[in-house]
């Protein structure tokens, strides 16, 4: 069995004085002369610390919610033994096999754990709330409590399902009153306590995780309750000026409106990107007896007060609630307040380096016999990507790549290793056939160059972030350096990249001076030619990566793409953009016709007066478009690759085209442009300057510009469940993907409003400036 971290634990004799107090406490009648209030306690299956129920009833105007807590300073009173321990330990740690308490078991689990059918003092948050789920009062008071039922998350989402259940309406009204508690945080800008659509977790500091298991409804119901007890508590103790211990959390200087910062997080699909730019942007959250506010939340007013038995914030705020209920002094001055902040905040982050440095150990043991032992390659090849970039991090730290090449290299050639990892073995490597493997890769590849230097420059601690130089021109081809400071010193590349479209260009120079620095090649900005007309572009020697007119003949065969093999498992599609932006040629656009098990993709790519179509019928449409661009790729290469007799030039087709007509979308007579689209795209459409409205077709509007430009048509997924779909809507257009995420109880909302989100992306990229 694994070993469990070190954390700091109180003396053992505190510790046993406290076990001692609680055995012997036990609950006074005059407890249960407060008023008795309902409810049922949802929590883990295996959790049995349980400080929190719930309960709630309709009403004419709304509902009334009611969240009932263990009332722990009940028996936890200020300067005795179990005050101690709990001020030692300041909060329950969970591990994979148990857990180390804030309080003796026989509390945390037996006295003031809510269990099933047993009496139990509680303080009750009672929000009346209006049917938008607003606010509208709040009455906070000491109260007892027999649990109705215990359920885990599991068997309430059963329950809700099980019209037969005497629980089931209740339930139910829990549900369908999270939900409006949920949306209407959504509508006010809430970013934390909330799924982005790629199933990343936000928590309310803005911290991201993956949720681990299944995500069952139920979680959702107390999620909801709680952040609604705790933001209702808090404003409680504002309204009334009262000293208490608030959570406040606030946003960098840097970071941007909250409006941009939303939109990040619904279009970025990376886990690690969100998470890099939200720790750019929020600072973490602290406890303070100055109230603040909570960023993430987007409340006013925010405090802890759902978890006393777990948490010993929560129980400072008990303990001054109740004090204010008997008419008591204030248990705290500000002073002691701030010193136990201060307390709190080091204390966490020391236990939370002592959990990370006994992981890091532990794992750093497991990878080295990964890579060392008797059957290494089968080992690594079981690996997941994301297992593997471990081993890869690894390997880095102890600066043997040795005993990973084979795999690293297999799982490049099979699209199977992450950005990160390419950046780690070009970078750190120092070996010449992974980085040029690396670098071939990213040729077919070139957004991930970009990748790959923007993780490099926020990863390595003595480079900045990159920035790009532009010869400047308004037409065709565009020039780009990238440059990066490196120790103090700014580097660049001695040539430009250069492309018809300028991300192409941007990428091709991310990708030049990734090359450079392998090759010892950079040089300071000093050291670039000096173009003073564009006209001089065209005397510099071609740089390894232009992107000319369209090529001819002769060009187009010396193009790796049309002589390298293809093999299952490569992505033809990505193949195929990159050769039509590498050469000028018109993008690849995708037609679906047909419906499951029989979707039939048509791949079509204009080649000067030359049309070359692929088809492929699969039954799934992702699988349909590999397949279809394969077919056109194949067709390229026997074209151009073995010598076909016709030339490019003559009006000849591969095949005969199919047209496929949609139905127009139905608008209000377009205004004329008020602005040019970007140099890059010589764009322009009444949609990308058309001030989207809700009721509008979305879906047809974008269908629409699809069309017209002979992009590839919008592509839609829709994942999750009641009460959460999550649709993602993806357009390739001119070289750049555009992603559009959102959620909703209904599918077709969520599919509606993901449409708008691309947009909108689109509308931003073409009216005023790139992405």
């Amino acid at each position: 069995m694994a070993p469990s971290p070190p954390f700091p634990k109180p003396l053992n004799k505190a510790w046993q004085q406290a076990v001692d107090q609680a055995n012997g406490l036990t609950l006074p009648k005059r407890l249960w002369q407060r008023p008795q209030v309902e409810g049922i306690t949802i929590d883990g299956p295996t959790s049995r610390d349980l400080d929190d129920a719930i309960h709630i009833e309709a009403t004419s105007t709304g509902a009334i919610a009611s969240v009932h807590i263990a009332d722990v300073a009940e028996l936890v009173t200020i300067g005795s033994p179990l005050d101690k321990v709990a001020l030692a330990r300041t909060q329950t740690c969970y591990l994979s096999r148990g857990n180390i308490p804030m309080l003796p078991h026989a509390l945390s689990e037996d006295k003031l754990s809510l269990v099933e059918g047993q009496p139990r003092p509680t303080v009750t948050i009672q929000v009346t709330l209006n049917h938008q789920a607003e606010i509208q009062a709040t009455e906070i008071f000491e109260s007892w409590i027999v649990s109705a039922k215990r359920f885990s998350y599991e068997q309430a989402d059963r329950v809700c399902q099980n019209k037969t259940h005497p629980f089931h309406e209740s339930l139910q009204l829990c549900q369908s009153w999270s939900e409006r508690l949920n949306q209407e945080r959504r509508n006010q800008g809430a970013i934390g306590g909330l799924f982005n659509a790629s199933g990343f977790w936000v928590d309310e500091n803005g911290a991201v995780t993956i949720h681990k298991g299944q995500l069952f409804h139920a979680q959702m119901i107390i999620q909801e309750f709680m952040i609604l007890a705790n933001r209702a508590v808090a404003h409680w103790f504002a309204e009334r000026d009262i000293l208490a211990l608030y959570r406040n959390h606030t946003a960098r200087t840097i970071a941007p409106e909250r409006e941009q910062i939303m939109q990040a997080l619904l279009t970025t699909g990376s886990m690690e990107l969100i998470r890099q730019k939200l720790q750019n942007w929020l600072n973490k959250a602290e406890y303070n007896p100055t109230l603040i506010g909570h960023f993430a939340l987007n409340l006013t007013a925010y405090c802890h007060f759902t978890s006393p038995i777990r948490r010993l914030p929560d129980l400072l705020n008990h303990r001054i609630i109740k004090a204010l209920i008997h008419e008591q002094p204030h248990p705290y001055r500000k002073i002691e307040l701030e010193q136990l902040c201060t307390y709190i905040a080091t204390h966490n982050q020391q236990e939370e380096e002592a959990t990370k440095a006994f992981y890091k150990e532990r794992n750093q043991r497991d990878y080295q016999k990964q890579i060392e032992g008797e059957e290494t390659s089968a080992a690594l090849a079981a690996l997941s990507e994301k297992e593997f970039s471990r081993i890869i991090k690894h390997a880095t730290k102890e600066n043997n790549f040795e005993p990973i090449e084979v795999a690293a290299m297999k799982r490049l050639e099979q699209a199977q290793l992450s950005v990160q990892s390419m950046y780690l073995l070009l970078i750190h490597s120092k070996n010449p056939t992974i980085q040029s493997r690396i670098l071939a890769a990213l040729q077919q590849r070139l957004e991930d160059a970009t990748s790959v230097l923007a993780i490099a420059t926020t990863q390595e601690p003595d480079w900045e972030l990159l920035d790009y130089v532009e010869e400047s021109q308004e037409i065709p081809p565009f020039l780009f350096w990238a440059e990066v400071s490196i120790a103090g010193e700014v580097t660049t590349t001695k040539a430009p990249a250069q492309s018809q479209r300028k991300q192409s260009a941007r990428h091709l120079a991310c990708l030049k001076w990734l090359e450079a620095y392998v090759s010892d090649e950079l040089v300071s900005p000093g050291q670039r030619p000096e173009l003073s007309e564009p006209s001089q572009s065209s005397e510099l020697t071609a740089p390894q990566h232009e992107v000319a007119e369209p090529a001819q003949p002769s060009n187009v065969t010396v193009h790796p793409t049309l002589s390298a093999s293809l093999e299952a498992g490569q992505n033809f599609v990505g193949l195929l953009q990159e050769l039509s932006q590498s050469l000028g040629w018109t993008l690849p656009a995708y037609q679906f016709t047909g419906d499951s098990p029989e979707f039939i993709c048509t791949c079509t790519v204009q080649v000067q007066e030359q049309t070359f179509i692929g088809r492929a019928i699969s039954p799934q449409k992702k699988r349909g478009k590999q397949d279809a661009a394969r077919d056109t790729l194949v067709q390229m290469q026997e074209r151009f690759r073995y010598g076909s007799h016709t030339e490019i030039g003559s009006h000849t087709e591969i095949d005969e085209p199919k047209v496929f007509v949609t139905p127009s979308v139905e608008e209000e007579e377009p205004q004329p442009a008020k602005s040019s689209a970007p140099a890059s795209t010589s764009i322009s459409h009444p949609l990308l300057i058309k001030q989207l409205k809700d009721g509008q077709n979305y879906i047809g509007f974008l269908q629409q510009l699809c069309q017209t430009f002979v992009w590839a048509l919008p592509e839609y997924e829709v994942i999750g469940e009641t009460p959460e779909f999550i649709c993602t809507c993806t357009v390739l257009a001119e070289g750049q993907r555009f992603i559009g995420e959102a959620t909703s109880s209904q599918k077709k909302k969520a599919k509606y409003f993901a449409a708008k989100v691309v947009l909108l992306e689109l509308q931003q990229y073409f009216q005023g400036g790139e992405v």
